[in-house]
């Protein structure tokens, strides 16, 4: 593994892309209730806000605006890909999350050389602004298919891309920017003392007492919290990611370890495939859910199966690397980008 990468982070990218394995499996157990439960919802939502996190604190302040550009093109066309190919949709329509992902990196190449009075001020007023936008929530995400064009509002595509989508810039810019101002002023280490780690696990275990009291809107197959992300949404996050920073110093160079920081670096394509995969055996798990086992066994089981097909991708990434055609096109950033 390269030595100059942090491989915390890359543990973390394995902790919130396994959680997002469960966050996409979990909405096809609809007919069984458990897409319902709270503490199922909530560990659902764990993992974008530090998906988003780790973006921005992955990011480079040194390259270029092409090289970024470049970057942010490829994000968004991810996105508009998924959308069509898996979802079915037109593509910039409802906005899930590698829109975001692309429109705040090329956004962080220029937050990245402001001051940090400036950089706090833009945070405060994401928050600001998407809690005063979210007043106007339509408590549905509209999409569009291509048998639908008539069907094509461009009122509804900004209100989606700014406080009514899937991820919408407000709040989700917040996570993003945040963890490069993070990175850059090394703000997770400066508070890591022992007033601060309580202070964030008391407010981490308010916002779930107000979260599990809340009247929270559930979208159609979906099961996060965030649904619009709501001040104690974000408390929670916030809260969760700064308790989170704490446990890095236990985390040893175990074997067991070393191969999550490697599964964790190739996150952003096994996010695509994993999504692939559920709506390839969408039908297998209906069919399963069908048989007369306990739900919560059922849903281990598929889990555990999931799991295992992507470490079995990570497998064929692992050795697709150590063939010589790799070497001779790994110059291009695209392919660097999603397996390096």
């Amino acid at each position: 593994m390269n030595s100059k990468r942090d491989h915390f982070i890359d543990f973390l990218r394995a902790v919130a892309i396994l959680l997002m394995f469960f966050a996409h499996l979990l909405p096809h157990f609809t007919a069984t209730g458990l897409d319902t439960i709270f503490t199922l919802r909530l560990v659902s939502s764990f993992p974008a806000p530090l998906f988003l996190l780790l973006t921005g604190l992955n990011f480079s302040e040194n390259q270029g605006l092409k090289n970024v550009l470049y970057k942010s093109l490829v994000f968004l066309g991810v996105g508009a890909f998924m959308d069509v190919v898996i979802w079915g949709i037109i593509p910039f329509y409802s906005f899930d999350v590698f829109y975001v992902i692309g429109l705040g990196y090329l956004l962080l190449y220029f937050y990245s050389k402001w001051r940090l009075f400036w950089q706090i001020s833009a945070l405060c007023s994401i928050v600001l602004v998407a809690l005063f936008l979210q007043v106007n929530y339509q408590k549905n995400i509209p999409e569009v298919t291509f048998s639908q064009l008539d069907a094509y509002k461009f009122k509804e595509v900004l209100q989606n891309l700014i406080f009514n989508g899937w991820f919408p810039l407000f709040p989700w810019l917040l996570f993003i920017l945040l963890g490069f101002t993070c990175k850059q002023y090394q703000l997770l280490q400066r508070f890591k003392n022992a007033f601060s780690f309580l202070i964030g696990l008391v407010i981490l275990f308010i916002s779930i007492y107000f979260l599990s009291e809340s009247a929270l809107f559930q979208p159609d197959f979906a099961v996060e919290l965030f649904y619009p992300a709501q001040w104690v949404y974000l408390l929670f996050a916030l809260s969760f990611i700064h308790v989170l920073w704490f446990f890095k110093p236990l985390m040893k160079q175990h074997k067991f370890l070393v191969g999550l920081q490697s599964f964790g670096s190739y996150s952003l394509l096994l996010y695509v495939l994993h999504l692939a995969a559920l709506h390839i055996f969408s039908e297998q798990i209906d069919i399963f859910i069908q048989y007369n086992m306990n739900p919560f066994l059922q849903l281990a089981l598929a889990f555990i199966v999931l799991v295992v097909l992507m470490l079995c991708y990570w497998q064929v990434i692992l050795w697709f690397k150590s063939i010589p055609f790799y070497q001779r096109i790994n110059r291009f950033l695209i392919i660097r980008m999603f397996l390096h």
